[in-house]
C-alpha cells in the first residue's frame, strides 16, 4: 500500500494496494505528511474495510472546508460511505 502525491498537483493523491486495518495507519502516517489534498485517486486499490473511511476523512480535514472528491472508489467503499452518511465530507465519484 502507497500513498502518492501527484507531481503535476500537489492536492492530488494516488493511493495503491489494500485499504484494510492493517495498511491504514500507515497511510494515514503519509497523508498527515502531506498539504491539503482535494483528489484522491482509489483505481489501484483492492480490498477496503471502513477504516478505509478514516483516510478520506483525514484527507477532508487536510482540504480544510473544500469537498474532497474520491475517483474510482470500489463498490464497497461508495456503500460503506452510504451506510455512514459521509456524502456531505466527500464525493465519491
Amino acid at each position: 500500500m502507497t500513498a502518492q502525491q501527484q507531481p503535476d498537483n500537489a492536492q492530488h493523491l494516488k493511493i495503491r494496494g489494500d485499504m484494510t486495518a492493517t495498511e491504514v495507519p500507515a497511510l494515514l502516517n503519509q497523508v498527515s505528511q502531506r498539504g491539503p489534498v482535494l483528489h484522491v485517486d482509489l483505481q489501484e486499490v483492492g480490498r477496503v474495510d471502513s477504516s478505509a473511511l478514516t483516510v478520506l476523512l483525514a484527507c477532508s480535514r487536510s482540504a480544510r472546508g473544500a469537498t474532497v472528491t474520491v475517483h474510482h472508489a470500489p463498490p464497497a467503499l461508495r456503500a460503506l460511505s452510504d451506510l455512514y452518511g459521509l456524502q456531505t465530507l466527500f464525493w465519491v465519484v
